[in-house]
């Protein structure tokens, strides 16, 4: 009776504690179809940290891009997101390790038992305690991934963010300019 049980209960355990891997599927690179290609490349860590409007070599409209980033009330936010999202990260790694605390404390009282009489006493105390969740099922390693994946995420919103931002104040000035040329022809 009881070999049966054990090979269910073990038969259940077992299928548990397999979880498949995450696998990061992979993006093949972007290439443009055109001739030209080799005469606009750059190097592709430059290219993606040079900010896209200094193309229009306008001062004046870097300026407001800049302001408009750095006063931006969605950009703040966004960034307190990817704070919090980081410190999430932050605690799920930090959940795999063993924790430790400790406390220490020391106490003196004096009481007067009747008018001509005191008593002093004191007393100390120290105290430790450790602890450790063996991932046994994979669940903190599948927290922590998920914590990394949702920072990456709320990195590229905000990314996102920012190059909206940024467009829409690049796309005033030139409506504008695109009108008043419409008007002309």
């Amino acid at each position: 009776m009881h070999k049966p049980l054990s090979i269910l209960a073990a038969a259940l355990l077992a299928g548990c504690s397999i979880t498949p891997a995450h696998v990061t599927p992979q993006v093949p690179a972007i290439t443009l179809a055109s001739a030209q290609q080799s005469a606009f490349a750059t190097s592709p860590a430059a290219a993606s940290q040079a900010p896209w409007w200094e193309f229009f070599d306008d001062a004046r409209l870097a300026q407001l891009i800049h302001s408009a980033l750095a006063h931006n009330l969605d950009i703040a936010q966004a960034q307190a997101s990817l704070q919090a999202a980081r410190a999430v990260l932050d605690e799920r790694q930090l959940d795999q390790l063993p924790g430790v605390t400790g406390q220490a404390g020391w106490q003196r009282t004096l009481q007067q038992d009747t008018p001509a009489t005191r008593s002093a006493s004191t007393s100390s105390r120290i105290g430790f305690d450790a602890q450790w969740e063996l991932d046994l099922f994979g669940r903190l390693a599948h927290l922590s991934r998920a914590a990394a994946a949702r920072s990456v995420a709320v990195q590229a919103d905000l990314h996102q963010l920012q190059l909206t931002i940024a467009a829409e104040v690049v796309r005033a000035p030139t409506s504008r300019l695109w009108a008043r040329s419409r008007r002309w022809h």
